[in-house]
């Protein structure tokens, strides 16, 4: 509980202290009947916000969640969590139960959308304190207890080797995709530098004013990452009402005066030679393939690789990618603003379809192409054909191999 109301502090201060540095600036500027209470009012909101809440601005709802804020507020929970002395798997329930208490409190104070802040908060709060619970010499305790919890669980929850491997290619391909999602991002960056600068130089900010511009541009950079993955995947996604933004087009209303929307793909990154960069995902299926077949390969340790566990594989890997990536394009749709902006993110359905067909095709046929059955049939075709051409040895040794090659390959099909 100490641990949990720490990472809170530490979190929350991060907030604060920009909110009331800015209220400060701009009273020294301008007379205000507001006191410093009402900057530490936007700053809870926005807390709240990043941790899977609602901001209301007057009468508009914003429900956008600024996963650059959020990552912000579990490198608070590691922090704390590795700080622990006492490391157990009681420790981890308690401080997830903690933090996600003291943001229900919060929903009860700023109305807000409860029931998602309190999986987004339980997400980020689990998977950062689990980290953190790990890390270092002292997380040996931790892992012999949670050990000794998972040896209780009953037998069927303990997942089998295709599982697992299927599993490790799902993460691999999806670290894979918002990995590039966060590439292409940079190279809008850099394509739309000018665009952005223009809008800067007529904003004008002061020094206070271009640091805030800056801290709340840097919280959506990871859901613009995110809406990468669905360009790339030619689903696009769209940041208003009646715009589009996909690889072979780009469609868009008037937007919001703010740099980061200027980096947006247009002109030449939405030409007809993107129309073809959604077969990327291909390539990245093929590395998920890999890993796949090298944790088959592992587990089996010398002995073949089965068809059954080669299907297993793949469908907990197609199950896990398309779960992860509809929740990665669900959480980063929402509300920016009034008016057009109340609609803006990707379509979890439609994004998570074509991601998973198209890494589908790679992973089936890196996995496919390491057989023995698959690489047998294919030195026969070569053999058949060499010696329908009146290539390499005699006729009779040539087809004397050949119907050997089609034996081999027919016994390791069998």
């Amino acid at each position: 509980m100490i641990a949990a109301i720490q990472a809170f502090a530490w979190s929350w201060g991060l907030f604060v202290v920009p909110a009331v540095a800015t209220f400060v600036a701009a009273a020294a500027q301008v007379t205000t009947q507001d006191s410093w209470r009402a900057a530490v009012g936007v700053a809870s909101r926005l807390w709240l916000l990043a941790h899977g809440g609602t901001a209301a601005v007057g009468d508009v709802t914003v429900s956008l969640i600024p996963w650059g804020f959020g990552a912000l507020a579990g490198i608070c929970c590691y922090l704390s969590a590795r700080r622990s002395v006492n490391r157990s798997a009681s420790t981890f329930v308690g401080f997830v139960t903690t933090y996600v208490a003291i943001v229900v409190i919060f929903t009860l104070m700023f109305p807000s959308d409860i029931a998602r802040a309190v999986l987004v908060t339980a997400l980020i709060a689990g998977i950062s304190s689990y980290i953190g619970l790990r890390s270092g010499d002292e997380g040996v305790a931790f892992r012999a207890s949670i050990a000794t919890l998972a040896r209780r669980l009953p037998p069927w929850f303990h997942p089998t080797a295709a599982v697992r491997a299927g599993l490790c290619g799902a993460a691999v391909t999806v670290a894979t995709l918002v990995g590039m999602g966060a590439v292409f991002v940079m190279v809008w960056a850099v394509a739309g530098r000018a665009a952005s600068g223009d809008v800067l130089v007529s904003l004008a900010p002061d020094g206070v004013g271009g640091i805030v511009l800056g801290m709340a541009q840097s919280g959506y950079v990871l859901t613009l990452a995110v809406w990468a993955v669905a360009w790339l995947s030619g689903a696009g996604f769209q940041l208003g009402a009646g715009s589009h933004f996909a690889p072979g087009e780009a469609s868009l209303d008037p937007m919001p005066a703010v740099p980061l929307v200027s980096a947006l793909p247009t002109g030449d990154m939405a030409g007809s030679w993107t129309k073809w960069l959604p077969l990327l995902l291909i390539l990245v299926g093929m590395l998920g393939g890999a890993m796949v077949w090298r944790a088959l390969t592992r587990h089996n340790d010398g002995e073949p690789v089965r068809l059954r566990q080669i299907a297993v594989a793949a469908v907990t890997a197609t199950v896990a990618i398309a779960a992860v990536t509809a929740f990665l394009i669900a959480v980063t749709a929402g509300s920016a603003g009034p008016g057009r902006l109340q609609t803006a993110g990707a379509s979890w359905l439609v994004t998570s379809a074509l991601v998973t067909a198209l890494t589908l095709v790679g992973l089936v046929l890196i996995v496919v192409s390491r057989l023995s059955a698959t690489r047998h049939l294919i030195t026969g075709w070569v053999g058949a054909g060499k010696a329908w051409f009146g290539m390499g040895t005699s006729d009779d040794d040539e087809a004397d191999q050949c119907d050997s090659l089609d034996q081999s390959a027919r016994d390791s099909l069998r």
